[in-house]
């Protein structure tokens, strides 16, 4: 039976140290996200400053189509007076939409430069509380810091506590990952879904755009605010901490699904005109 737990103690310790040493790097590099993302790969392929290259081109056939569809219901209109169409909104509507996708590459980039500030301000409140950087790579040296202290035993709450953590952060590695690359995807599509915006029954598309990448792009700050809470802790061996870090470690788990609760309660009513 000793052999067994000495076997399940080795192999944890095993995977703890292979965690430890990589992944809360890895998570640094894809949680905040600025204006920079837009000059490197390959975001810096798929966008670009003018709409003459990439999908900026498709998004101005978005137009056509959209007159073509109005000019029919003009038609329509003329054998059925109940469907009126206002000329004066459509072409308001679609003179403020091209100019946005035109300039979609800048209205990113100061979206982008907008919340880097946030996450900055939050970092520095945080960097003055706890006098040190707010970043996993800070957090992990607090960890090790603690586990000093900590027995090995697997079978153990100490052991329990740092499976939580090693495994806590793997999955962290895959909800990042995923939002790092839903992030480049919606900022590609900015020229199409902002053109979306010029009719009726497409303009929730361009409105759960916005939600998703404000969401998204915001996640950074709350994730930042709740790294801050156990660094601000200074007895790293007492057990309030160790709550306190699984606690944190288990709403960084479910930050996604805290990000849309929080954001599901905004909704766009005011329409384009």
């Amino acid at each position: 039976m000793s052999d067994i737990v000495s076997v399940i103690n080795d192999l944890a310790q095993s995977i703890f140290t292979a965690v430890e040493e990589n992944v809360f790097d890895i998570l640094d590099s894809l949680l905040n996200i600025n204006e920079e993302i837009l000059k490197q790969e390959p975001l810096n392929k798929l966008m670009f400053e003018s709409n003459e290259q990439g999908f900026g081109i498709l998004c101005f056939s978005f137009v056509l189509l959209f007159v073509i569809c109005f000019l029919v219901r003009k038609l329509i209109f003329m054998y059925n007076p109940t469907n009126y169409v206002n000329s004066a909104k459509f072409i308001l509507r679609v003179i403020v939409c091209t100019i946005l996708a035109s300039f979609s590459y800048y209205l990113c980039e100061a979206v982008l430069n907008i919340n880097g500030l946030f996450t900055e301000v939050i970092c520095n409140i945080g960097e003055s509380i706890t006098n040190q950087e707010i970043s996993f790579v800070d957090l992990k040296q607090i960890i090790l810091q603690a586990q000093e202290n900590m027995t090995d035993n697997f079978i153990s709450l100490d052991g329990t506590i740092r499976g939580m953590l090693s495994f806590g952060a793997v999955s962290l590695l895959f909800t990042f990952a995923t939002r790092y690359v839903t992030i480049i995807v919606l900022l590609v599509l900015a020229p199409i879904a902002l053109m979306l915006a010029i009719n009726d029954s497409t303009v929730e598309i361009c409105k759960k755009w916005c939600k998703l990448l404000i969401s998204n792009l915001f996640m950074q700050n709350l994730v930042n605010f709740i790294i801050m809470i156990p660094m601000s802790v200074k007895d790293i061996d007492s057990v309030t901490f160790k709550i306190i870090l699984v606690g944190s470690m288990y709403l960084l788990y479910k930050i996604n699904n805290f990000t849309i609760e929080i954001f599901s309660e905004f909704k766009i009513e005011r329409k384009i005109y």
